[in-house]
C-alpha cells in the first residue's frame, strides 16, 4: 500500500531540507551513523588565566603532575589547597624560605645564635673543668643552665616556624614580632608537650627493652613509631589551641592510618636537612683545626677558644638554614593530613578569599 504525496507527515517529524539532506543516514547503517554530537571535534574552551593565585595545572588531564580531580586548586600561598604529594610538601618548605626569608631564616638565626651561645658556654666550661681535673658545682650549674637554654630555644623556634609556615600557606607575610606575640603564651605548653612526648617515647622504649634482651633490636623501632605518632603535637598545640594532652591525642589521631607515608616524608626531610647541615658545617670544622676537631677524644678539651667559637658560628649558620626545612615539612604534612581527612582546604580557601584579618579595616 503506497502513500500519497499529499499525505501529511507523522506528528513530531520534520522533513529534512537543504544541507540536512546531505547528512541523511546511509541505507542499512546503524542509527546515528555519520552524525556527531553537538560540538564534537571542537576544542573545549580554555579557562581564563587567574594569575599566580591558581594552580597552573588547571585544565590538564588527570595525573599530569597532580592528583586526579584536583586541577585548578586555589594556591594563595606556598602550596595548592588540595591533598599534596611528597615533592609538593618539600617544595613548599623551601618556597617559604625563599618568599619569607625574614620570618623563616631571620627567626632561625636569632634563636640559633642563642642556642649556639649556650653550647659555646658548655664547651668552655667542660674544657676548663677538664683542665682542672675536677667538676665543681658551679661548672655543672653553668652547663645545665646552658643546656636548658638550648632546648628551650629549639622548642620556641619550632613554635615560631609553625606560625610562619601556617600563614605562608595563605600567602600572608608575618613579622617576627607578631610571631613572638603569638607563641609567647604557649611556651610553657610547648615545654610540657616536649616533656610528655619524650617521657612517652622513653617509656615505650623501656617497655620493649624489659620484654627481653633478645628484643634489643626493637628498641629503636619502638622509639621511631612513637616519635612519628607525636609528630603533629606542636602544630595542634599552636594552631588549634589544644591543651597538652589533647595535642598529643590529636597528633596520634591524624597520624593513624598514614604512619608509613608520614614516616617516609619526614625521614626524607631529615636526610636532606642533615646533608645540608654537614655541607655547611665541614668548612667551619676544618677552619677550627681539622686534626683536633675530628678526634672526638680531644673535643673540646684540647681546643682553643677561637676554635670553639668558629664551630659555634658554623652551628648558627647550619641551624639557620636547616631548621625551617624540617619544621616546614612537619607543618605542611599536618595541613595535608587535615585536608585529606577534614576538608581543611575548603576552610582555608574561604579564609584566603576573605583576605587578611585587617583587610576590612
Amino acid at each position: 500500500m503506497s502513500h500519497s504525496q499529499d499525505e501529511p507527515p507523522a506528528p513530531g517529524w520534520t522533513p529534512p531540507t537543504g544541507a540536512d539532506q546531505q547528512s541523511l543516514q546511509v541505507p542499512g547503517a546503524p542509527p546515528g551513523y555519520g552524525t556527531q554530537p553537538p560540538g564534537w571535534g571542537q576544542q573545549p574552551p580554555v579557562p581564563p588565566s587567574y594569575g599566580p593565585g591558581y594552580d597552573p595545572g588547571y585544565g590538564q588531564p588527570p595525573g599530569y603532575g597532580q592528583p586526579p580531580g584536583w586541577g585548578g586548586a586555589l594556591k594563595p600561598g606556598i602550596i595548592a589547597l588540595r591533598p599534596l604529594a611528597a615533592g609538593e610538601i618539600l617544595d613548599g618548605a623551601f618556597t617559604s624560605m625563599r618568599k619569607y626569608p625574614k620570618a623563616t631564616l631571620g627567626l632561625s638565626a636569632i634563636v640559633a645564635s642563642i642556642a649556639a651561645l649556650a653550647q659555646f658556654l658548655i664547651a668552655l666550661a667542660v674544657r676548663n673543668a677538664a683542665a682542672r681535673d675536677r667538676f665543681d658545682p658551679t661548672v655543672r650549674s653553668i652547663g645545665l643552665f646552658s643546656a636548658l637554654i638550648s632546648v628551650l630555644a629549639s622548642l620556641v623556634l619550632t613554635g615560631m616556624l609553625t606560625i610562619v609556615i601556617s600563614e605562608a600557606v595563605l600567602g600572608r607575610p608575618v613579622r617576627p614580632g607578631q610571631v613572638w606575640v603569638r607563641v609567647r603564651p604557649r611556651i610553657l605548653s610547648l615545654v610540657g608537650v616536649a616533656i610528655l612526648a619524650g617521657l612517652a617515647s622513653g617509656l615505650g622504649l623501656l617497655a620493649v627493652g624489659l620484654s627481653g634482651g633478645y628484643l634489643v633490636a626493637l628498641l629503636l623501632p619502638g622509639g621511631i613509631y612513637l616519635a612519628i605518632a607525636f609528630a603533629f603535637t606542636t602544630p595542634a598545640l599552636i594552631l588549634e589551641g589544644q591543651s597538652i594532652t589533647a595535642a598529643i591525642r590529636r597528633s596520634r589521631g591524624l597520624v593513624q592510618g598514614s604512619w608509613w607515608r608520614i614516616f617516609g616524608i619526614l625521614l626524607l626531610a631529615l636526610f636532606i636537612a642533615l646533608v645540608i647541615r654537614l655541607v655547611i658545617a665541614i668548612p667551619f670544622v676544618i677552619a677550627s683545626g681539622a686534626p683536633e676537631a675530628f678526634r672526638l677524644a680531644e673535643v673540646p678539651f684540647e681546643q682553643s677558644t677561637g676554635a670553639l667559637f668558629i664551630q659555634a658560628i658554623g652551628q648558627i649558620v647550619s641551624t639557620t638554614v636547616t631548621a625551617p626545612i624540617f619544621a616546614g615539612v612537619t607543618v605542611l604534612l599536618y595541613i595535608d593530613c587535615r585536608m585529606r581527612r577534614e576538608a581543611l582546604d575548603v576552610a582555608l580557601a574561604r579564609t584566603a578569599a576573605a583576605g587578611p584579618p585587617d583587610a576590612g579595616r
